[in-house]
């Protein structure tokens, strides 16, 4: 019924009459006209041609369609795409819906309709999109938080993200639990293969382990790009852009399941994309990017310290003990990593790491003797006085230093501690 009325609202706005709207009006009349209950997939048509129609009512009137059809299983477009070889329809069905933004003049209804229309999309059983369409999917809400002047749709396309992100990944979580035993199977019938003389088959990666790996290293690319010179404007596109792409690259990170945490190929995403966006953003004179780096690497210290024992190494000479040693360094940024330090210090296990894999292999830097020797001068409130801090700032500053310093005496007598050599 939706279908029928959403083509017949269509026909009925005054906009239909133009000339240059003949074909929309045409195909929108030919879709009524076919009797009974046939595959909404064959009526896309029209649709197609309402989304580029650039009248907002019409496109908001055909996205709201296409939205419902794909929420109840009426589109799939799980068929071959006729206008473009080797594709299928959803693809197209994603690349009109994505088409219906223009920047930020884009009508706010529409985008709203776009972004609703597209989780729809991303999280349906019903239809499965992969890899290029996946990333156009979730580029354009991005473009729509960066560019919509309406903080309503701004907060609907940054939850919507963020929703988006959490189905990718869990769904190939999920796949990998699935394809566990079936590769297990493989690898028996490969062995056999192997043993009487056959060809063995390689399975690749699925389309899900894939799907994530683009989007996660999109993210990182995203996070690397510079801001221009200046004091850095936080309406800026340069500057939400850095900061919504650390925000998503840390809620993946903090809702990482197993496959994730261990699969080679994210591991390797981790050290080659997002530990150099870290080393870029580590150094941010602006707080809010500082503090989002500080936060990732606190959860690749505490899920992946295993796999990244160079890489903390650089992070902890080059950011931490840097600032906490350089009298230049802004007490906001002193401040953020005394945070920092006050929960690493907090967990004796990660303190022992530190000592056994760093400051015990002649070949490393001695991280922890510098740590316990800074944390020393914080605590007596020598580098504090040098940025010119208030007192009060001095005092909070020296309570920090103690209070890891404290801890840090207290994992020294931890009985119980496993020792961790990465």
């Amino acid at each position: 019924m939706f279908l029928t009325r959403a083509l017949e609202k269509i026909l009925s706005d005054k906009e239909i009459k133009k000339a240059h709207h003949s074909q929309l009006k045409k195909a929108c009349e030919v879709a009524l006209e076919r009797p009974g209950v046939v595959a909404a997939d064959k009526y896309f048509l029209p649709f197609e041609l309402a989304c580029q129609s650039k009248c907002s009512r019409i496109v908001n009137t055909a996205l709201d369609c296409l939205q419902k059809l794909i929420a109840y299983g009426h589109l799939t477009g799980n068929v071959p795409d006729t206008t473009t070889p080797g594709k299928r329809l959803i693809d197209r069905i994603v690349e009109t819906i994505c088409g219906c933004f223009n920047g930020p003049q884009t009508d706010e209804g529409v985008q709203l309709q776009i972004i609703k229309a597209l989780l729809t999309v991303v999280t349906s059983n019903n239809c499965e999109i992969h890899e290029g369409t996946v990333l156009q999917t979730v580029r354009t809400c991005y473009n729509i938080y960066l560019a919509s002047k309406n903080l309503v749709n701004q907060t609907t396309a940054k939850a919507t993200l963020t929703q988006m992100l959490n189905v990718i990944f869990s769904r190939m979580e999920a796949q990998a639990e699935k394809n566990k035993e079936s590769v297990e199977r493989e690898i028996s019938n490969n062995e056999n293969r192997e043993r009487s003389g056959s060809e063995s088959k390689d399975e690749g990666i699925d389309g899900e382990q894939k799907d994530a790996f683009l989007v996660f290293r999109s993210l990182c690319k995203l996070s690397m790009k510079p801001l221009a010179d200046g004091p850095p404007d936080p309406k800026s596109h340069e500057l939400r852009s850095k900061i919504l792409s650390l925000q998503l690259l840390l809620s993946i990170l903090q809702s990482a399941g197993p496959v994730f945490k261990t699969n080679e190929m994210f591991i390797n995403a981790i050290k080659q994309y997002l530990c150099v966006a870290l080393s870029k953003n580590g150094v941010s004179a602006v707080p809010d990017v500082f503090e989002l780096s500080l936060a990732i690497f606190l959860t690749l210290l505490s899920n992946f310290k295993q796999h990244l024992k160079m890489q903390i190494e650089v992070f902890f000479k080059e950011i931490f003990l840097y600032i906490l040693e350089t009298p230049s360094s802004s007490f906001e940024h002193k401040w953020m990593v005394i945070q920092a330090l006050t929960r690493i210090c907090a967990d004796a296990q990660c303190v022992v790491d530190i000592y056994l894999n760093y400051d015990c292999d002649l070949a490393l830097a001695n991280i922890f003797e510098r740590l316990v020797n800074d944390l020393s001068k914080i605590a007596q409130g020598r580098q504090a006085m040098e940025l010119g801090a208030t007192p009060n700032q001095e005092k909070s500053m020296r309570i920090k230093g103690l209070e890891c310093l404290v801890s840090i005496l207290k994992c020294m007598s931890w009985k119980e501690m496993r020792t961790y050599r990465l």
